[in-house]
């Protein structure tokens, strides 16, 4: 079986493999790092590949929509805070470069 997690407003990393053998007796884990990117309500689908066997045909592998579940996501206004200036460092420095540049042309101009 395979098992794999979406959602467009998260940041999903797979922390095992993807496709894995299920045994009877032992049980098979998939594991993902997720990390709600938007606040609001979100949506994640966990999505189940199986391949059959059927002696004397090649495997076949079904496509199966397992779980799909709306979540809600907080941001934190610190976190967010962090994350768009670790995001935009470059631009804001440039915009301050020129908003500085530019008062002190109107400085000198008023001096006039």
């Amino acid at each position: 079986m395979a098992v794999r997690l979406v959602g467009e407003a998260f940041e999903i990393r797979p922390l095992s493999e993807e496709e894995q053998p299920v045994g009877r007796t032992e049980a098979t884990i998939w594991e993902f790092y997720v990390r709600g990117l938007r606040p609001g309500r979100q949506t994640l689908t966990v999505t189940v590949y199986m391949r059959l066997s059927v002696s004397g045909h090649e495997d076949v592998r079904l496509n199966v929509p397992a779980l799909e579940r709306t979540i809600r996501v907080r941001v934190a206004p610190l976190y967010a805070g962090r994350s768009f200036v670790q995001q935009n460092w470059k631009w804001m420095i440039g915009t301050a470069i020129a908003v500085g540049a530019m008062g002190s042309g109107v400085a000198a101009w008023l001096k006039l």
